[in-house]
């Protein structure tokens, strides 16, 4: 389960590795693409036999790569996302929104923060917030420093809980 909550943070990393090399170093591009690579996954499997699967609907990115003041290569990367939650055992869907910014610099470490995801339910207001801040090695992906969001079991469990549900044992 963590490989595919990490995979958006990989395609990510892949895509910025590629510029980074491709990118003369004192180019100031601009480029706006469309999150259209990433495939239906279950997020989360909860008692019962209810899988929860999730798939990006909507998404919206753009990629600067820009100087740092020392002269380094820095590519921002800048999502904007929409995904629909579904019990595959019942067909009760949520839609949740998210941000993310990476700040990938040429020493290899990504700065991953944002509002990942968000979901409302009438009535009952915020039901899931996930933000956070992270610093990850893209190579090896070891967690230099880490304030949310939340990862495995528990973020599984919080996404059971949209649909009224307890993760499976």
């Amino acid at each position: 389960m963590k490989l595919r909550r990490t995979l958006p943070a990989a395609a990510a990393a892949g895509l910025v590795a590629g510029t980074l090399l491709a990118t003369p170093a004192d180019a100031a591009d601009v480029e706006h693409f469309a999150l259209d690579y990433y495939e239906p996954f279950v997020i989360a499997s909860c008692a019962g036999g209810h899988d929860i699967e999730n798939h990006l609907t909507d998404g919206r990115g753009t990629l600067v790569v820009r100087q740092g003041t020392d002269g380094t290569q820095i590519v921002e990367l800048n999502l904007r996302y929409t995904m629909r939650y579904t019990d595959l055992a019942t067909g009760e869907t949520h839609t949740a929104q998210g941000t993310r910014h990476l700040t990938i610099d040429d020493s290899g470490y990504v700065t991953d923060s944002g509002n990942h995801r968000s979901l409302s339910v009438p009535g009952e207001g915020h039901v899931l917030k996930q933000a956070g801040h992270k610093v990850f090695d893209a190579t090896s992906d070891q967690v230099v420093w880490n304030a949310g969001p939340l990862e495995g079991d528990e973020d599984a469990a919080r996404v059971c809980a949209i649909f009224g549900l307890e993760l499976a044992g």
